[in-house]
């Protein structure tokens, strides 16, 4: 568990760094004085999530599983976690809707959390 939480979280801030340059400079998004600055949006998004990110670090903490699939797990995390923050941002969602799509991350990491230590590998 000790090298996931670094790994994981310098994953996370790579991801959103690469998605905010990508929807910057090649979907042509964002606001037209600012378009070109990565710089700006980059700490707002990586801020913004932080709580899902959290939330996800808890869940592997108390995650019974171990090598590999805990790192699985995580990666399942961060998919998410990236997923929802693009759509955020190519669609430009508020308030109310970063913080349902919270809530429907925290459900979805429990319920990935579940499944996931229910199932017998072989």
């Amino acid at each position: 568990m000790a090298p996931l939480i670094p790994s994981f979280l310098a994953s996370y801030l790579a991801g959103v760094f690469g998605l905010i340059w990508f929807d910057l400079h090649v979907l042509d998004l964002g606001d037209p004085k600012l378009r070109t600055s990565v710089d700006i949006y980059f700490p707002i998004w990586s801020a913004f999530y932080s709580p899902a990110v959290i939330t996800a670090l808890i869940f592997l903490w108390r995650s019974r599983q171990q090598h590999w699939r805990l790192w699985r797990l995580a990666g399942l995390y961060l998919a998410l976690i990236f997923s929802a923050l693009e759509i955020s941002f190519i669609f430009d969602l508020g308030w109310i809707v970063l913080l349902l799509e919270f809530v429907m991350l925290s459900v979805l990491f429990r319920m990935i959390k579940q499944t996931s230590e229910k199932v017998r590998y072989v």
